[in-house]
This record gives structure tokens, C-alpha cells and sequence, in this order.
């Protein structure tokens, strides 16, 4: 609705009716594959760096998409690749794109940074947790389903919290 009836065409709306459609496909498609999730990431970083408002929305989402294909690299000898990649990304991703986002011109919402922030702060040890401790506790025979049921759930969470978030900044500026 916002894309019709703003006064004059604007990529920035076009691209965040665009995110949000590929939003709506994600959640509530019938049959979601983790790759799927790049019908949000791709546009949204388009407009994520506008203020720092859009990035920390887009923040969750950019780190479930991440976590969400860890369980399609299980082999022991991809581990170290993949959380050496990983923590090096999330490093440059969240230091550096913080500081080139800049602060918007109407205030922040504090709830929602904070609970971005304590997401977060889970993905290393969860990571951590589902790629490596578990299978030193468990062994590989012995409730293999539970890594991928706790990254599964830590991403649903990434996504919709990142949903919500995007809704609220995008309808409200």
C-alpha cells in the first residue's frame, strides 16, 4: 500500500515493498529451503546501510541467513572453515557496517536494539555448541536431531524478530 499511494515514484520504497515481499515468500511459503533466505537478504541490503535503523533490523536477519547453513557443512574438516569464515564475517559485519550506517534522523527504538543485540551475542556459542560440543557429549548417533532443531529455531527467531523490526521502521518513515 505504501508503494502505490506514496506521492512519486522512490527506489528506497520500491526496494523495501520488494524486501517485504520477499519476506511474505519466506514465511509463509509452503516449502522453505535454506537458501530461500537470499529473496530478503538480497534486497534488503540494498537499503540496510540508509540508517541505522534499517541495520538493525537488517542484523538479525543477516546472521540467521549465516547460521541457517551451518547444518549443510556437517563434516568435521569443513568446521574450522566455516567458523573461521564465520566469526571473521561477523567481526567485519557488525564493527565496521555499524559505523558506515548513519544515525537516523528520527530516534531509534531502543527494545528492539537491545533484543538484536542479545541475539546476537547467542550465535558464537550456539555455533559453537551444535558443531562441535555436542557431538564431544553425545556422540553422532545419539540425538543428531537436536543441533539442527537449535539452529533451525535460533534462525526462525533471527527472521521474524528481523521481520517485525523492518515493518515497524518502514511503515513508520
Amino acid at each position: 500500500m505504501k508503494l502505490w499511494f506514496h506521492a512519486g515514484p522512490n527506489w528506497e520504497i520500491f526496494v523495501g515493498a520488494l524486501t517485504l515481499c520477499g519476506y511474505a515468500s519466506f514465511l509463509f511459503g509452503w516449502h522453505v529451503h535454506e537458501k530461500a533466505i537470499l529473496l530478503i537478504i538480497i534486497p534488503f541490503s540494498l537499503i540496510a546501510l540508509k540508517d541505522r535503523r534499517y541495520f538493525s533490523a537488517f542484523r538479525p536477519l543477516a546472521v540467521a541467513g549465516h547460521v541457517s547453513l551451518f547444518p549443510l557443512l556437517f563434516t568435521a574438516a569443513e568446521f574450522p572453515l566455516k567458523t573461521v569464515y564465520t566469526v571473521f564475517w561477523l567481526i567485519l559485519f557488525l564493527f565496521v557496517f555499524d559505523r558506515v550506517a548513519p544515525v537516523p534522523e528520527r530516534p531509534r527504538i531502543f527494545v528492539f536494539d537491545r533484543l538484536a543485540l542479545v541475539y546476537l551475542t547467542f550465535a558464537i556459542p550456539l555455533i559453537v555448541y551444535c558443531s562441535l560440543v555436542h557431538h564431544l557429549i553425545f556422540g553422532f548417533e545419539r540425538l543428531q536431531f537436536l543441533p539442527l532443531m537449535f539452529m533451525s529455531s535460533y534462525s526462525a527467531l533471527g527472521v521474524v524478530g528481523s521481520w517485525v523490526g523492518f515493518m515497524v521502521v518502514y511503515f513508520n518513515a
